[in-house]
């Protein structure tokens, strides 16, 4: 299921995957392999930011 809220939880994690390397973290599952409850959590954060930033636009 590719739904619009799926594609953007997915899309927050992988963008934060990234950063993991870069603080000397371990790698992090692949979005596939998380749990249903993980990912529902990576959506919800996804919509916060959107509506976070559809409160403060950028210029």
């Amino acid at each position: 299921m590719n739904t619009a809220r799926d594609l953007a939880g997915r899309a927050l994690y992988e963008s934060r995957l990234k950063h993991l390397t870069g603080l000397m973290m371990p790698g992090a599952p692949d979005w596939t392999e998380l749990s249903e409850d993980d990912r529902e959590r990576w959506r919800v954060n996804a919509e916060h930011e959107a509506a976070k930033a559809a409160r403060n636009p950028k210029d």
